[in-house]
């Protein structure tokens, strides 16, 4: 026998079939999409601040913080402002490359730098570091001109610099430093056997300098490094007799550690100023500003018209001397000599620079009052993380290092 529902019980039912359809979404037109069921969301991007020291172009005029542009990897970054370093505080670290030193040029070159003893110490604090081979700190950081001097001089009366790139040239030439000539030694076994060494030492010494150049801390140092380099092409060194199949492997060796250090340099913030100084001209000749060159044998453009070289036969070649504002002449050869390219690479790199005399040093001193701390905004380096760095002020590039980046 069946019952009917109680009224109790059907009205229950009756206020949840009420409820359901009242949670029943509205029918959908033809045509129209679906609502979104996913909630929207905001996502976040960590912006820092961060800096790198430049040398605005020549002859710039005064420029706001909107004419300047910093590109990392291709992207535009916005610049918030632009410093003018002046008188700010420099970290000044000189490091003596024994191994890689001339010791014809090293009494010169230090004691050029003792002459500027005041200038160095004026632009923040000295720090000397002789490595020969191994690094040993000869003078703690100070300001003091006297404690550099007497550093400096004393160590340019020491046989620190063994030239060892040039030595196993020799030996690839089959002429060992200090030795007679092995002809079983001028063949090219034998002089991949020596370049062999050479890209040994050349790794061994970049990674050394690396390691113990601390991170900057004003983000305003400058490495002087005494060196006079090493080829990156050794085939510009040698006959093509004794040039080994492994050229082009040792170029590119070669050219990978001087961009590795060149990258730690920037991570720590540090610019390279190469000091490959020419050995100094004979005492009984004139000053190196005033010595007379031949036509033919002075590099690059001609400083003044060409007036001709007709005079009555027999009679010696005019002979004609440089302006007295033109630069010494072994200051112009730094393009011509192979063992000065990654020198000169380190500086480009870097932002920093090539001295070939000690009538340069002056000017170099100058130009760190005059660069540029830009101020742009970006996202965090990770450790280890390098980044193509670019600046631009009114469409003209400024020297800047070729990265910005973090060391691990």
């Amino acid at each position: 026998m069946q019952h009917a529902n109680s009224p109790r019980r059907l009205l229950p039912l009756a206020l949840l079939a009420i409820l359901a359809l009242g949670a029943a979404p509205p029918p959908r037109r033809p045509g129209t999409r679906p609502a979104p069921t996913t909630p929207p969301f905001e996502e976040s991007i960590e912006v820092v601040d961060t800096s790198v020291i430049v040398t605005p172009p020549a002859r710039l005029r005064r420029a706001s913080e909107r004419d300047w542009e910093v590109r990392e990897n291709g992207a535009v970054r916005k610049v918030d402002r632009v410093e003018t370093l002046g008188a700010e505080p420099w970290q000044i670290l000189i490091w003596i490359d024994g191994p890689l030193c001339a010791q014809a040029s090293l009494s010169r070159t230090l004691l050029a730098l003792a002459h500027q003893a005041e200038a160095l110490t004026a632009r923040g604090s000295v720090r000397i570091v002789a490595a020969s081979p191994e690094p040993k700190v000869v003078l703690a950081a100070t300001r003091e001109p006297s404690a550099v001097v007497s550093a400096l001089a004393a160590l340019s009366s020491q046989s620190l610099c063994s030239a060892e790139p040039d030595g196993l040239f020799w030996q690839a030439r089959g002429m060992p430093r200090g030795g007679p000539m092995n002809p079983a030694l001028a063949t090219p076994g034998g002089a991949a056997a020596a370049l062999g060494e050479l890209r040994t030492l050349v790794e061994r010494r970049s990674s050394l300098l690396a390691e113990a150049t601390p991170a900057c801390e004003s983000d305003a140092c400058a490495l002087f490094l005494v060196s006079n380099g090493y080829p990156l092409d050794a085939d510009l060194r040698l006959p093509q007799e004794l040039r080994p199949a492994t050229s082009r492997e040792l170029a590119a060796a070669l050219a990978s550690a001087t961009d590795d250090l060149a990258r730690r340099l920037v991570s720590t913030r540090w610019l390279l100023v190469a000091l490959p100084f020419a050995p100094p001209p004979p005492g009984d000749e004139e000053l190196e500003a005033k010595q007379s060159i031949p036509k033919g044998a002075r590099p690059g453009p001609e400083p003044f018209p060409d007036m001709g070289d007709q005079a009555p036969p027999a009679a010696p070649a005019p002979v004609r001397r440089l302006p007295a504002i033109a630069p010494p002449a072994a200051a112009t050869d730094v393009y011509l000599l192979p063992e000065l390219a990654p020198l000169r690479r380190l500086a480009s790199l870097t932002a920093g620079a090539v001295l070939r005399v000690p009538e340069q040093l002056p000017p170099l001193f100058d130009s760190f009052a005059e660069r540029r701390r830009i101020w742009y905004r970006t996202s965090p380096l990770q450790p280890g993380e390098t980044r193509e760095l670019q600046v631009f002020v009114r469409g003209r590039q400024a020297e800047a290092p070729a990265w910005i980046g973090r060391p691990r």
